[in-house]
């Protein structure tokens, strides 16, 4: 009497199809470009990151630099200017009659990821809503610093790569630098400081 013998069959190893290996090419680029778009933006956001703090460092030592010695400093901020190799510096540290140069220029992040200033704001002087900006020097606004380290606020937009910008406000008595949402607001804090009245100067980017 033959034994029965019973084959068990394994079920076949199951291979990715042509349009699953498809799908999951895809999906890898997909998410490939979504970690580089988030990378760019994050560089970019570190750019201008990082020039709003070296804004902070060189009006301080604009401030300290009057102090230390007795004597007045001129912050000339150049609208439209930016890191190295722009047409020129974006604010120099110059003395009382804005002339002689006093230490080097800001520095700002240049380059691909560089960053500009492409808009200065200084409040009202008296009626003329324009008297606080220095006119007639390339979109040049001075800054006078007192020999105590005082000055006028004033207001400048980075813009960085990407459509970045920050808005920095500058204190002129105490020289604190905030960060804050928009022109707007700048204007409203120097309405406020005029006492409701006027506007604000400006000097923009041709």
């Amino acid at each position: 009497m033959r034994s029965a013998t019973r084959r068990v069959r394994r079920p076949a190893a199951q291979a990715f199809t042509l349009i699953e290996m498809v799908a999951v090419l895809a999906l890898a680029a997909l998410l490939a470009t979504a970690a580089t778009v988030s990378l760019k933006g994050t560089r970019r956001d570190a750019a201008v990151d990082d020039a709003a703090g070296r804004w902070r460092a060189y009006d301080a030592a604009a401030r300290d630099l009057a102090r230390q010695s007795g004597r007045p400093v001129t912050l000339r901020i150049r609208a439209g200017g930016g890191g190295t190799g722009d047409a020129g510096p974006v604010a120099r540290r110059l003395d009382a009659d804005g002339r002689a140069d006093l230490g080097p220029p800001v520095d700002l992040p240049g380059g691909p990821d560089g960053v500009r200033v492409d808009r200065v704001l200084t409040p009202p002087v008296g009626a003329d809503p324009g008297a606080g900006v220095s006119a007639g020097s390339g979109g040049a606004v001075d800054v006078p610093v007192s020999a105590r380290g005082f000055g006028p606020s004033y207001a400048v937009r980075l813009a960085g790569p990407g459509g970045r910008t920050r808005w920095l406000l500058v204190a002129g008595l105490t020289g604190e630098v905030r960060t804050v949402p928009d022109e707007q607001y700048v204007r409203n804090t120097f309405r406020l400081l005029a006492g409701g009245e006027g506007g604000v100067g400006a000097a923009d980017q041709p």
